[in-house]
């Protein structure tokens, strides 16, 4: 029998790269969350964006590349791991995502507890910090949930690290990006933005 393009079956995430070469050790922890969580996942390029069909993927994952297309995406579920496009979809009412890093292991705080981030402060001996993103708070939309904020020994946070949106459509920013250096309780979180962003079991294909 011959296969058809439109019969091939799609998986349950659309992984936005930039292009091939940009898959690096900064996409491990993602992926190998998503298969543990027995999520097909199919690479869409930059390029591909404007010629693929998203209706059957269950979830869109943007990863922290540089895109062009992002923007021609349809109205879908969403996890963004990528400190452009906040405004575009919906987080952040105007201003841009900022970040932080430091020479010392960062933390981020979820329900009162401190957690850390990754498993290092910087990306090797006396090298460049660690950085992780986070959704300003004086710019945040008003309906975005706060799920993880930023630990920075202030007195009030900064902002969000993680914070889940249901505009319509489930979306879900995670800002801690470079993935390969998870803790455990890092993966716990993103485990649980996948889940937010998933649509009910019963509207799956």
């Amino acid at each position: 029998n011959l296969v058809f393009a439109d019969d091939v079956v799609k998986g349950d995430v659309a992984y936005l790269i930039k292009d091939w070469n940009s898959l690096d050790n900064s996409d491990s922890g993602f992926l190998i969350t998503l298969l543990d969580m027995e999520l097909t996942v199919d690479f869409i390029t930059d390029e591909e964006i404007m010629y693929t069909d998203f209706s059957d993927y269950k979830l869109i994952f943007i990863s922290n590349d540089r895109f062009k297309h992002v923007i021609h995406l349809p109205e879908h579920n969403i996890v963004l791991a990528n400190k452009r496009f906040s405004d575009w979809f919906g987080f952040l009412d105007m201003g841009n995502v900022r970040t932080i890093a430091s020479n010392a292991m960062l933390k981020i705080k979820k329900n009162g507890d401190m957690i850390g981030a990754y498993d290092r402060a910087t990306f090797k001996l006396g090298g460049v910090s660690v950085p992780y993103y986070f959704l300003p708070k004086k710019y945040k939309n008003m309906n975005a949930m706060s799920t993880a904020t930023t630990n920075t020994g202030r007195t009030s946070e900064l902002g969000d690290v993680v914070s889940y949106l249901d505009d319509g459509k489930k979306k879900c920013f995670f800002g801690i990006v470079e993935s390969n250096l998870w803790t455990k309780e890092a993966t716990k979180l993103f485990k649980e933005c996948v889940m937010f962003a998933l649509p009910p079991p019963e509207m799956n294909h």
